[in-house]
């Protein structure tokens, strides 16, 4: 039983590193978009147009609640983190 647990501690660190990795890509991309505009390649553009139609599907209310959601996360898992050291 321990085994399947170690496992899975690993594997959501694993998942979680690379949702970080792919957020952080998207970003940048999106930032590429918006300093360089239209010629900033075809990704950037796409990324881009999937900000957009996903903040016209969500709206501006949808947009607070999942920026709000965000935040709380990083701080309550920055609140655990610092806790953890004690």
């Amino acid at each position: 039983m321990k085994n399947i647990l170690d496992f899975l501690f690993k594997a959501k660190l694993l998942l979680r590193a690379l949702v970080e990795v792919l957020f952080l890509l998207s970003l940048t991309a999106l930032v590429l978009f918006l300093l360089l505009g239209e010629n900033s390649g075809i990704i950037p553009i796409q990324v881009a147009n999937n900000f957009r139609s996903l903040s016209n599907i969500l709206g501006p209310n949808g947009l607070i609640a999942i920026l709000t959601a965000a935040v709380f996360y990083v701080i309550l898992n920055r609140f655990v983190k610092d806790r953890g050291k004690d």
